[in-house]
């Protein structure tokens, strides 16, 4: 990759915004990687839990098949503290707290008490509660 494509990749990243459901996806996801990677059974155990929500309720499954690509070309891209960034910041202040409340419940199913973890939760906590 030449250099003139690493610019051109950091301004299309700096473009790209997340719908809501993207957004919530893609802190989700950021969560569950942040100990290291996810494995096939992890991604369908995510995909269990928001599917039954009603945000993803209306979602068609090539919808949730095109979201799923685009989350997962970004973090691999990018990493997983820059995918929660990135989904934060897309994500309306109506979803924080329900984004919160599921982001614990998934650390938790995990078993991480990694003090990135922690932190990373600390600051979601501080950002739902603005």
């Amino acid at each position: 990759m030449g250099l003139s494509d690493k610019v051109i990749d950091a301004v299309s990243d700096a473009d790209l915004s997340f719908s809501k459901e993207e957004a919530f996806f893609a802190i989700t996801v950021a969560v569950v990687v942040a100990d290291g990677d996810i494995s096939e059974e992890g991604l369908d155990d995510v995909t269990c839990v928001i599917q039954r929500m009603k945000l993803f309720q209306k979602q068609s499954s090539l919808d949730h098949d095109a979201m799923v690509e685009k989350i997962f070309k970004f973090l691999k891209k990018n990493g997983s503290l820059a995918l929660a960034r990135k989904g934060a910041e897309s994500l309306p202040v109506e979803l924080r707290k329900a984004r919160y409340a599921g982001t614990a419940t998934h650390r938790l199913r995990a078993g991480s008490t990694a003090s990135r973890m922690s932190e990373f939760m600390a600051g979601a906590l501080r950002r739902a509660r603005k």
